[in-house]
């Protein structure tokens, strides 16, 4: 069933081209290939996640991001905003913007600006971006554990299916690419 599915979101448009925004989500997007429970909308996780971006990296940042030739977009929280900073001021949400120019990776700072990842941290990416299990793990799995924090996931990169997730527990893969692309 994956596969006739995967050959359809290559023939349908959904793997980005380099220079090129990601596809619309109302037009070619997983939640309209698989059934989706109420409530859980690719657009608002979309919406979310590009939001956290805006607010951490600023617009440019993630507009650089959306016309790179590959990009990660990559938002954990736990359901609830954190609470104020000691200094009162609101806390940036944990998010990640991993992008792929010139093949070169670069990983964006807190205010827009983007570095090159070290040697360390692209050998660690790569391992990470190799295993194809994410692309294959369902569009929305409900959680099978009662720590139901998620992490909101875009990835855009050459050669694979665009994806987005709202991955949990019960989609180790996804969740794990999303808290590498945090992590490095």
């Amino acid at each position: 069933m994956r596969l006739p599915l995967l050959a359809m979101l290559f023939s349908s448009g959904c793997v980005q081209t380099p220079g090129h925004r990601s596809p619309d989500i109302g037009s070619s997007s997983a939640d309209q290939v698989e059934t989706l429970p109420p409530g859980v909308i690719l657009h608002k996780v979309r919406a979310d996640l590009e939001a956290a971006i805006v607010e951490r990296f600023g617009s440019a940042a993630l507009k650089r991001a959306q016309f790179a030739e590959g990009y990660v977009l990559s938002r954990h929280y736990q359901g609830l905003p954190p609470p104020p900073s000691s200094t009162g001021t609101p806390r940036l949400p944990v998010a990640a913007i991993l992008i792929f120019e010139q093949g070169k990776w670069f990983k964006a700072e807190t205010g827009g600006g983007f570095q090159p990842l070290t040697a360390a941290q692209l050998r660690q990416w790569l391992v990470v971006l190799a295993d194809t299990a994410p692309w294959i793990e369902p569009a929305y799995a409900n959680p099978t554990c009662t720590d139901a924090g998620a992490t909101y996931l875009i990835v855009s990169v050459p050669e694979r299916p665009f994806l987005i997730r709202a991955a949990n527990c019960a989609m180790p893969k996804s969740e794990g690419l999303g808290l590498a692309a945090i992590n490095l």
